[in-house]
C-alpha cells in the first residue's frame, strides 16, 4: 500500500483493480509517476531484486508491456533460475544481489548524467524476513552512495533513500520498537547543493516537515511538484487533500484521521504513566536487565562487560489501545 500511494498518489482501493478478481489482471493502464516522467522527456528505469517478491508480480498480474525504458526484471528472473550462480540467499557468484542492482543503477545515472531520467530501484531480499540482516547490505549502500556523490552525479539529482515499512515477521514484533518499526519506514532526501542554496524557503520547510506527520501521499505530491518545476505558491497546501506537498509546511496539527491512516497503523499513541512501585514494573525492569546479562555472557572473560543490577526505576509508562487497534495472540 505505502509504495502504490507513493508511486500514484492512490490507495489500493482507489486504483480499478480488485485483488479478488483481478489477481491476474496487469498494470500497463495505470498512471504511475515514472509515466508523467517519461511526459516530461525523461528516461525511466524500474528494477527490482526477488522476482517472486515483486512490487507487482507477487500474488498480481504485474506487466504485459515493459513499463519503464529499462527493466531488468527478465535478468533477475533468469538469476533465481539458475542454481548455479547462487553460492547463498542473496548472493550471486561472489557479489551480493544488491551490489549487483545498486550497479545497474549507478551505470543507469552515469550514462544519463547529462540527461533527464527518472528511476526507481527496490531491494527486497536481503531484509524482507530477517531484520539482522539490513547490516550486511550497510558498506554496499555506503559505496553506492559514495559512488554517485564522487562521479557528480549528485549535482543534477534528487536521491530518495527509502524503506517502504519495516520487519513484519518474528518475536520482533511484540515488543513496542517492534510496532514502531513496522509502521515507520525512513526516508531521506538528498538534494543537490545547488538547489538548496537556490530555495532557502524549501530547506526551512522540510526542516520543519521532519517532526511532522507525512506519508508516502505527500511524496508523490512532491514528486509531482518537481516534474512540474512550477513556483512554490503552486504546490499543494491544502492539508484536506490525501497528500501536500512537503515543499510547504505540513500542519503541526495533522492527525492519522485527517489522512487515512486507520488506527492499527496510526504510531501516534497514547500512554499513561504507571507507579515505579507496581510490582509488574520492577518484573519488567530486573527482566530486561537479566536479559541483557544473559546475552552478554559470553564477553564476561574478556573483561568487556560488567554485570548489571537494577539501581532505580525513575519513569513508567503503558501504551493504551483503542477498540480499533488489532489484538495478536
Amino acid at each position: 500500500p505505502n509504495l502504490v500511494a507513493l508511486l500514484s498518489g492512490k490507495f489500493p482501493a482507489d486504483l480499478p483493480w480488485n485483488s479478488s478478481t483481478d489477481e491476474d489482471k496487469p498494470f500497463d493502464e495505470y498512471k504511475f509517476i515514472w509515466k508523467k516522467a517519461a511526459k516530461k522527456g525523461c528516461r525511466t528505469l524500474f528494477a527490482e531484486d526477488a522476482p517472486k517478491l515483486a512490487l507487482f508480480n507477487y500474488l498480481k498480474g504485474g506487466f504485459h508491456k515493459q513499463p519503464t525504458d529499462y527493466y531488468p526484471r527478465p535478468f533477475h528472473i533468469a538469476l533465481d533460475q539458475e542454481e548455479s550462480v547462487r553460492q547463498k540467499f542473496y548472493c550471486v557468484g561472489d557479489r551480493h544481489e544488491s551490489e549487483i542492482t545498486l550497479s545497474y543503477l549507478f551505470d543507469y545515472m552515469d550514462a544519463f548524467k547529462d540527461r533527464p531520467h527518472f528511476a526507481f530501484t527496490f531491494n527486497t531480499r536481503l531484509t524482507h524476513d530477517d531484520i539482522n540482516l539490513a547490516g550486511v547490505a550497510d558498506n554496499i549502500y555506503l559505496k553506492f552512495l559514495k559512488r554517485i556523490k564522487h562521479s557528480g552525479n549528485l549535482n543534477n539529482s534528487l536521491v530518495l533513500f527509502f524503506s517502504d515499512h519495516g520487519i513484519r515477521y518474528g518475536d520482533i514484533r511484540q515488543a513496542n520498537i517492534g510496532k514502531l518499526e513496522e509502521r515507520l519506514p525512513f526516508i531521506y532526501w538528498i538534494f543537490p547543493k545547488w538547489f538548496l542554496k537556490k530555495h532557502p524557503e524549501i530547506v526551512h520547510n522540510l526542516k520543519i516537515n521532519k517532526h511532522r506527520l507525512s506519508t508516502p501521499f505527500d511524496v508523490h505530491e512532491t514528486l509531482q511538484n518537481i516534474l512540474t518545476d512550477g513556483p512554490l505558491e503552486s504546490y499543494t497546501s491544502d492539508p484536506n487533500k490525501k497528500g501536500m506537498s512537503l515543499f510547504k509546511v505540513i500542519p503541526e496539527t495533522r492527525t492519522c484521521e485527517d489522512v487515512g491512516i486507520l488506527p492499527h497503523w496510526c504510531t501516534c499513541q497514547n500512554t499513561k504513566s504507571v507507579s515505579i512501585t507496581d510490582t509488574t514494573v520492577k518484573q519488567v525492569a530486573n527482566f530486561t536487565i537479566s536479559t541483557i546479562n544473559k546475552d552478554l555472557s559470553h564477553l564476561r572473560n574478556s573483561n568487556l562487560c560488567a554485570i548489571l543490577s537494577l539501581d532505580k526505576i525513575t519513569k513508567a509508562e503503558m501504551f493504551v489501545s483503542t477498540k480499533d487497534i488489532l489484538k495478536y495472540d
